[in-house]
């Protein structure tokens, strides 16, 4: 990982952001002009974020080109998505203007804090980020937070606060996440995913390794215990661990769970046996008590009381995209979930059938080509369970189009697994498709990572 330190940068000077316009870029650009810099950037479009970053004084271009790279520019931040055959990073380049990825700059950001939450795993991870900054929100810490997806608390998905808590969100996809020393690092659980990056499993498995030896002296690694790829993560790692899970063998598990029509659920939070704290969650499904056990177990090692973090649980409303209720169209309740991957859809699936609806429709996405091929099998069968699904267009996101990965076989492929399920491409077609079907008491999904929750607004 490029060793970089914000006492590099000298105070008052200007740094330019390659895709400012990003979920986590315009946290990250924001919190660079409260420090003082004059900050500019560019990306393919307006939208809210540019604008917001308009009214603090970043100079904003839509369109990338060389000329947005002048002389007096000491620093280029740049997104995963952009390479060196891309005209400002070209040009930046060109110039010998220092280019940093942007977790480089987020783990530089990060080192100033004493207590850094570093928030990881295959799923999961902008739930538990979203709990604990809804924890530490509610225990007055004002903390600052830089989270994956929206979170209604903060109205957005960045927080500047004044304390010395830090929480972000770290994912695995290229090795980002090793820029992160932390003073505590979560690993929700470790599965296949982002092959095209990844070699196999235990090059994944590695990658999660190598990020908890990166604690900090004095830290913790918070981790899921009966998740066998994380456990041969943390194998040969001389750092503390606090275990949590659904069984009794770990630090934190959860006893007397009982779930609501509503899919939420109470129970006690148990710490090595004892007592805890007991806590009302309205997030529906099993893994959001895994999630809310994994949130419970960092604000506990972080001097969080445990009324303060039932209390906490109890106000998380969830964040953008997961398992969001959007409307209501003829007594069907339209819902949006980010799940993207074949563990994460069956959650969402098993969630809203755990709610008895009259029927469970669905609309899936899947998100990138790369990720429908290595995770096929597991795509055929995670949504057993439905009444009916139909499969959309692959979201290609940063990849070029593949006929070898394509949605009606993966329709096809259900249909041999006992799923009903039919392939559509036009959202227009699918949106009335489903308004002649659904009624009453039933559940309508879009599922993934991409653009499929636009048919949503269309009923």
């Amino acid at each position: 990982m490029d060793s970089f330190s914000l006492s590099t940068i000298k105070p008052h000077s200007h740094i330019h952001f390659i895709g400012i316009g990003g979920v986590s870029m315009n946290g990250i650009a924001e919190m660079m002009v409260k420090r003082g810099f004059i900050v500019s950037g560019s990306d393919r479009e307006h939208s809210p974020i540019t604008d917001h970053l308009k009214t603090l004084g970043v100079t904003i271009f839509i369109g990338q080109c060389g000329q947005n790279i002048t002389d007096d520019i000491s620093l280029v931040v740049y997104t995963g998505a952009i390479h060196a055959d891309n005209p400002e990073m070209s040009a930046a380049l060109s110039k010998n203007i220092r280019c940093i990825e942007r977790p480089i700059l987020l783990g530089a950001i990060m080192q100033e804090y004493d207590y850094d939450i570093a928030v990881s795993g295959t799923h999961g991870k902008t739930t538990v980020t979203s709990m604990i900054s809804t924890i530490l929100i509610h225990a007055k810490k004002d903390p600052s937070i830089n989270v994956g997806g929206y979170l209604p608390i903060i109205d957005g998905t960045t927080k500047i606060g004044s304390s010395e808590y830090f929480i972000v969100e770290a994912c695995e996809y290229r090795r980002s996440f090793l820029n992160f020393k932390p003073t505590v690092a979560v690993i929700n659980n470790i599965e296949e995913d982002h092959m095209d990056f990844y070699k196999d499993i235990d090059d994944i498995i590695s990658a999660f390794s190598d990020f908890a030896k990166g604690v900090k002296e004095g830290g913790c690694i918070v981790a899921r215990k009966d998740d066998s790829h994380v456990e041969k993560a943390l194998h040969d790692i001389n750092k503390p661990v606090i275990t949590f899970s659904l069984s009794k063998d770990a630090d934190f598990y959860a006893d007397s769970i009982v779930y609501d029509v509503n899919g939420g659920s109470q129970f006690t939070i148990m710490k090595k046996g004892e007592p805890f704290a007991h806590v009302k969650l309205s997030a529906p499904g099993s893994y959001n008590v895994l999630n809310a056990l994994a949130a419970a177990a960092v604000c506990d090692f972080v001097k969080i009381s445990s009324t303060q973090i039932a209390e906490g649980l109890s106000d998380f409303v969830g964040s953008a995209r997961r398992f969001e209720k959007k409307a209501t169209y003829h007594g069907c309740d339209l819902i949006d979930d980010y799940a993207h991957h074949p563990t994460e859809i069956e959650c969402t699936i098993k969630a809203a059938i755990s709610l008895h609806k009259k029927h469970v429709y669905a609309m899936m996405q899947p998100h990138t080509y790369s990720r429908l091929k290595a995770l096929f099998d597991g795509f055929s069968t995670c949504l057993a369970g439905v009444d009916e699904v139909v499969v959309c267009d692959v979201y290609a996101a940063r990849e070029a189009f593949d006929p070898t990965a394509s949605p009606e076989k993966l329709a096809e492929a259900m249909r041999k697994n006992g799923i009903n399920a039919v392939h559509m491409s036009d959202f227009e077609a699918i949106a009335d498709y489903y308004k002649s079907k659904v009624g009453p008491d039933d559940i309508l999904l879009s599922i993934g990572a991409g653009d499929v929750n636009k048919i949503l607004d269309l009923f």
